[in-house]
């Protein structure tokens, strides 16, 4: 596996307004690889930087901050000093999320594993989840009650999974529409979307009581593109509630903020937070507790844990402000009209119907393979991907294999043949003998570019692909970069996306249907869209 420290991980310009308040710095730790410091290493295959992921307050004060670099939890006292580290072994478990009970029990979960663990008196337990995929993870808490929860993303809102830990199981003993917050509140976030558009300028948050009745709604608005809302909690009878909101300029860049509103039951803004530019984006990055919001800044030299203060609605101008939504409309449309020269280009690419585009995509994943003795095998160097765990037995989703393009027939056959299944071995080029795909082998495979073998560099080429705005996203366009790229799924209507991607995030290692932050996919992507698409659904 090849790492890489990054110090910057920025290829958008991001502009902020010049009215913010400063907000109070609770904890600071010093970026770099000594012990007491925090580390960003960027894995080859996976397309984001291990390091800070997530954080939670401690009841008594004091947090947690879940370190996914050094795969450990970094624990900080109310004065805002380290008071200790656990540290655990990747290959029992990988934890992406971490919360902690009203008993200061720290829980784990590990999707690519399907465990939950639970930290008690410095012993480790650990409770395997049952025919339940968690791909589309977006949240993990526990409730009042001490059960943990995890919310998985869907368009609709989310579905959360209540479990009750029994003899090394995580059971799952209640199942909600919606997303589940510690405090025991069920809410739903609607991107209200306009005409050709996926996103709109404005969302509406619902909340639900424990039989899935409606109590109340907020609609909140903005002179921007809305691309998810988060609620916090409530402060003095008002709602907090977190927003990302974007806009592309005449470069194709895309502008956004991650903005913390104030806003009263009947939708008013009275103030709001816009937070500050990051060397790594994360979900969930702000949270509330005993009446203060608090946010994980995870800066080049320093990560902070910071309560955010806030600035009066009358104080306050949008940086997005300068860029016009006409503008983006018209990069949109020019994006779109085919000349005489890119019909030269694009003829000899064959058309592909976007709803072949989407079947292959999700067939990739749900596949369902027999893994022999020979296909567990490793050979010439490869590196068996982590989800398979043993031999003689059924696993589900192609996997990753670096440099790999195999159709989904191809990889029967090889498979069949008793080839080695999949390689996370990426230090150098494709090992002989191996079958699966990379991220770019697998998004050629949905774009229907069977023949040769493309990288992200290929798929980008104007002969191939255009940009499109993020604002008309459809199900089968892509976000990529120089070292990886993913198909677009859906939104999950909180600020993230759902995608389909080949990768080694969360140690899936095979083909994932994942959940990103808009943020992070925002500030390293860029969306494109295959030339000679067929818009048959």
């Amino acid at each position: 596996m090849k790492n890489l420290i990054v110090l910057l991980v920025m290829v958008v310009t991001l502009t902020f307004t010049s009215i913010v308040s400063a907000n109070e710095i609770k904890v600071t730790i010093p970026t770099g690889s000594a012990g007491n410091q925090i580390e960003y290493i960027e894995q080859t295959g996976a397309g984001q930087l291990l390091g800070p992921e997530c954080f939670n307050p401690k009841p008594n004060g004091g947090f947690n901050i879940l370190d996914t670099a050094k795969n450990r939890v970094i624990s900080i006292n109310s004065e805002g000093k380290q008071d200790g580290i656990h540290e655990f072994d990747q290959n029992i478990i990988t934890p992406v999320k971490i919360a902690t009970d009203q008993n200061n029990n720290l829980y784990l979960v590990d999707p690519g594993k399907g465990i939950i663990g639970k930290l008690h008196n410095s012993n480790l337990l650990f409770f395997k989840i049952q025919r339940l995929s968690l791909d589309t993870l977006i949240d993990f808490g526990v409730n009042d009650h001490g059960f943990p929860f995890v919310v998985l993303a869907n368009e609709s809102g989310g579905i959360s999974y209540v479990f009750e830990l029994i003899n090394n199981v995580a059971k799952i003993n209640n199942i909600i529409e919606g997303r589940l917050t510690p405090d025991g509140k069920v809410y739903k976030t609607t991107l209200i979307k306009e005409k050709g558009y996926d996103v709109g300028h404005a969302c509406k948050i619902s909340f639900f009581d424990i039989n899935n009745k409606l109590t109340k709604e907020i609609l909140i608005k903005s002179n921007h593109w809305i691309g998810g809302a988060r609620y916090l909690g409530e402060v003095n009878g008002d709602l907090v509630i977190q927003t990302h909101e974007f806009e592309l300029d005449a470069n194709y860049n895309t502008h956004f903020e991650d903005l913390v509103k104030k806003v009263s039951v009947d939708g008013t803004i009275k103030a709001i937070a816009v937070l500050p530019r990051k060397c790594k984006y994360v979900s969930n990055d702000t949270v509330l507790a005993n009446s203060a919001v608090y946010h994980l800044n995870t800066g080049i030299n320093e990560v902070k844990i910071e309560e955010v203060n806030f600035t009066p609605i009358d104080h306050y101008k949008s940086a997005l402000d300068q860029f016009s939504r006409v503008e983006a409309n018209e990069i949109l449309a020019d994006s779109t009209t085919t000349d005489k020269n890119s019909l030269v280009i694009t003829q000899s690419l064959p058309t592909v119907n976007r709803s072949l585009i989407q079947s292959t995509a999700q067939s990739y994943w749900s596949w369902t393979w027999y893994c022999s003795q020979s296909n567990y095998n490793t050979t010439g160097g490869s590196i068996r991907p982590r989800y398979i765990t043993a031999p003689n037995q059924n696993y589900q989703s192609v996997p990753y294999c670096w440099g790999g393009s195999d159709s989904l027939a191809s990889f029967q056959s090889r498979q069949g043949s008793g080839w080695t299944c999949g390689n996370i071995n990426t230090d150098g080029y494709y090992i002989s003998g191996t079958c699966g795909v990379d991220c770019s082998g697998y998004v050629q495979r949905c774009l229907g570019l069977n023949d040769k073998k493309y990288d992200t560099t290929m798929l980008d080429s104007s002969n191939i692909s255009f940009r499109v705005s993020p604002s008309s996203l459809k199900f089968g366009d892509a976000w990529n970069k120089s070292d990886h790229i993913m198909l677009y799924h859906q939104r999950d209507g909180y600020g993230n996306y759902i995608l389909y991607e080949a990768t080694k995030l969360n140690a899936y290692d095979r083909v994932a249907h994942t959940v990103r932050n808009a943020s992070e996919v925002e500030s390293a992507y860029h969306a494109i869209r295959r030339q000679n698409i067929n818009e048959d659904v």
